[in-house]
C-alpha cells in the first residue's frame, strides 16, 4: 500500500465542522467573485452557492483533507491557507501536482469518481468550505449555467496539470522555478491576493522541491540565483517579483493555459502574458 507522508484525516465532525460563521461569509463572497471574473451570477445563483458551501472545516498543517484511494467525502472550496494536490511513492517521496488557491473549488470531480487518485494536503493551517456530493449535484442540476461554470474551472485545472507536466519534464531547474513563481503571481493577482508584484508564499523549500521535482539543495541554489539576478526576493513567507519580464523570459511563461477571462486579465499588473506558447519577450 502507498505510504502517506501526512497522517490520514481523523476528525470528529463535532470537533471541526461548523456552520459557516458570519465573519467567513465575506470569504465565500471571494469564491463568488472569482466565478464572476468569467460571467456575472444571479442573486439566486449566489444564494445557492452560499447554501451549498455553508459548512467550514479547519485543517492543521500537514493534515490530509482527502486521501489517495479513499472514497471522497466532500467537494471543497478553499477559504484560507495553502493546500496542495500530491502523489506519494512507496519510499516516501512525493510530487506536488498543483496548488489550489483561496477562492478555488477544488476536486469537483470527486462527486463523479468512486475513489481518490491523489491526496489533498494542507501545507499551512487552512479553512475549507465543504459541500456534500448530493448538494453539489442538486446545485448543478438546479442551476445548469452555474454548473457549466464550475465544470469549466475543472477543465482549466486539466490545462494547468498539462503545463506542470511540461514544466517538470522539459524545463531546466531555473526555468521551472521561474515558471512556477510566474503562475502563482498571475493566479493570485486574479483573486486579489497579490499586492502589485508581491504575494504570500508560505512554502518551505521542501514544498518547492516537491512541486518542481528538484532536490532541496537545488531549489535553494536556484532561488539564490534568481535573487542574485535581481529578479525576485523571498523573505518572511512573501515573494516579490522585481523584474517581471526577466522572470517570465527565464521561465518561458505564457498565461494562455490559464484561460483567464477579460475581467481577470484586466487585473494583471503585467502585459503580454496571454500570447502563444514559447519564451516570453523581454
Amino acid at each position: 500500500m502507498m505510504r502517506h507522508l501526512c497522517p490520514p484525516l481523523r476528525i470528529a465532525a463535532a470537533e471541526r465542522q461548523i456552520v459557516l460563521p458570519r465573519k467567513w461569509r465575506s470569504v465565500v463572497l471571494d469564491i463568488i467573485r472569482k466565478l464572476e471574473l468569467r460571467s456575472p451570477l444571479s442573486t439566486d445563483e449566489k444564494s445557492a452557492l452560499r447554501a451549498t458551501f455553508a459548512t467550514v472545516r479547519t485543517f492543521d498543517r500537514d493534515q490530509d483533507l482527502l486521501t489517495d484511494g479513499e472514497h471522497p467525502a466532500f467537494v471543497g472550496a478553499l477559504l484560507e491557507g495553502f493546500i496542495c494536490r500530491q502523489k506519494a511513492l512507496a519510499a516516501g517521496q512525493r510530487q506536488i501536482v498543483s496548488f489550489p488557491l483561496p477562492g478555488d473549488i477544488f476536486d469537483l470531480n470527486t462527486f463523479v469518481v468512486e475513489r481518490m487518485d491523489h491526496t489533498v494536503s494542507a501545507l499551512t493551517r487552512c479553512r475549507v468550505a465543504v459541500a456534500s456530493h448530493a448538494a453539489v449535484r442538486t446545485l448543478t442540476e438546479t442551476y445548469p449555467r452555474l454548473g457549466a461554470m464550475l465544470w469549466r474551472d475543472a477543465i482549466v485545472e486539466g490545462s494547468v496539470f498539462r503545463e506542470w507536466v511540461v514544466n517538470c519534464g522539459r524545463r531546466n531547474a531555473r526555468e521551472r522555478t521561474a515558471h512556477l513563481f510566474c503562475e502563482l503571481a498571475v493566479r493570485m493577482t486574479e483573486v486579489g491576493l497579490a499586492n502589485g508584484q508581491s504575494y504570500p508564499l508560505p512554502l518551505t523549500q521542501a514544498n518547492l522541491s516537491d512541486a518542481t521535482g528538484l532536490s532541496v539543495v537545488h531549489v535553494n541554489r536556484v532561488v539564490q540565483q534568481l535573487r542574485a539576478d535581481k529578479l525576485i526576493s523571498l523573505a518572511k513567507g512573501r515573494l516579490t517579483i522585481h523584474d517581471w519580464n526577466g522572470l517570465a523570459l527565464v521561465g518561458g511563461f505564457r498565461a494562455g493555459y490559464l484561460h483567464s477571462g477579460d475581467k481577470a486579465r484586466a487585473r494583471w499588473p503585467f502585459h503580454g502574458l496571454d500570447q502563444g506558447e514559447g519564451d516570453a519577450a523581454a
